[in-house]
């Protein structure tokens, strides 16, 4: 996460990226493409998005995502 994208970090309205090129957005509560346009307009605007959380084992699970959310108030279907 850049220095900009961390002064403008707003949970609600976030994407998270995992390495098997999983894109979570939290702004529609559901996955995305790579190629989908309000992603794509995210990129453009901080460069990067957040890595996809990891879990106790290191994978980068849906359960590892929900928990972090969890602090912010967000909740997601597992």
């Amino acid at each position: 996460m850049t220095f900009q994208s961390l002064i403008n970090f707003t949970p609600n309205d976030w994407y998270w990226l995992a390495q098997d090129g999983r894109i979570y957005s939290s702004a529609r509560g559901m996955l995305v493409y790579a190629y989908d346009t309000p992603y794509l307009a995210f990129l453009a605007k901080y460069g990067n998005v957040t890595p996809w959380p990891v879990d106790a084992d290191g994978q980068q699970t849906t359960a590892a995502l929900a928990a972090v959310l969890a602090g912010y108030g967000i909740t997601i279907a597992i």
